[in-house]
């Protein structure tokens, strides 16, 4: 007697159960027309509704712009600098194929075709004071190599251990060596004279950044 009402309790369980499936998937077909496009059903904590699936939020990290938290969400790359390139390369690869922050280098300027700018972190050394808070050397002079002041040299440069001592002339003065019947005297003659080789101008600049 006892099996049999298992049986029956058992039986009348998957009948409910039948039909409470049959009826979520009613539900479900019947929120079809009641969809927008991209809406997919989702549980309330009541009832099923047509509803978007949502990112919950995504952020865009260092080097990049966009995110979100609504539907479509766009992660872009931020580019800096000049260029028109829309790869992109490991930091530490580009700054290692860049002359170090300071360095110095000829630039033909004048050239035809030369663009006219320089690129983002590189000045003309003509002794202004860089106003630039990213740089190291912000409220300092550059060395005017360029004779760019009044007053200052055209300058050469020349290897050493440390940088900055300044020294040498344009220009220097003979004298001349002659006798007077009682000794050697030495006789003034000033007169300019320029040893400088042969030469090709360039503008120095230096990397500030």
């Amino acid at each position: 007697m006892n099996r049999h009402l298992i049986l029956l309790t058992v039986a009348v369980m998957l009948v409910v159960a039948s039909q409470a499936s049959r009826a979520d998937d009613d539900k479900l077909r019947d929120l079809g027309p009641l969809s927008a496009q991209g809406e997919i059903p989702k549980w309330d904590g009541s009832q099923w509704r047509p509803a978007h699936d949502d990112t919950t939020t995504v952020v865009a990290g260092p080097g990049l712009t966009g995110g979100g938290s609504n539907r479509t969400v766009t992660v872009s790359v931020a580019f800096a600098g000049p260029g028109s390139s829309n790869t992109v390369a490991r930091a530490d690869y580009v700054q290692n194929t860049m002359p170090p922050v300071g360095a110095v280098i000829a630039w033909l300027k004048s050239l035809p075709n030369t663009p006219a700018n320089l690129p983002s972190g590189w000045v003309e050394c003509n002794g202004q004071t860089v106003d630039d808070a990213a740089s190291p050397y912000n409220g300092q002079a550059v060395p005017d190599l360029n004779a760019s002041g009044g007053g200052q040299k055209k300058r050469f440069l020349r290897g050493s251990t440390t940088s900055g001592t300044t020294g040498g002339s344009e220009e220097h003065d003979h004298g001349t060596v002659g006798l007077d019947g009682q000794g050697v005297v030495q006789a003034s003659a000033p007169g300019g004279a320029n040893h400088l080789p042969p030469y090709y101008e360039v503008v120095w600049i230096m990397r500030v950044k």
